[in-house]
């Protein structure tokens, strides 16, 4: 019998993360020709972040995403970079 699934583990972006990124954007805002990619959206929808995206693990520690992930990101964060130029 099965109590819960994948969505059980869905969590929320802290308060840290949001505050984080929130000087990231503020130092690249204010430094020419720095950019900030926001990539919470990679992961998280409307602030919820699920554990799983298909069949791959999202964070190993809650905090880092996996490797598997990360090559799954590369080509999103190679538009995303891009696109800033």
């Amino acid at each position: 019998m099965r109590l819960n699934g994948p969505d059980a583990c869905t969590s929320e972006l802290s308060d840290a993360y949001q505050l984080g990124a929130a000087a990231e954007r503020r130092v690249a805002e204010s430094r020419p020709g720095v950019d900030f990619v926001d990539s919470s959206g990679w992961y998280c929808v409307d602030g919820r972040c699920p554990v799983l995206a298909d069949d791959v693990l999202i964070r190993k520690d809650g905090q880092h995403i996996t490797l598997e992930f990360s090559e799954r990101l590369a080509v999103v964060l190679r538009e995303a970079v891009l696109a800033e130029r």
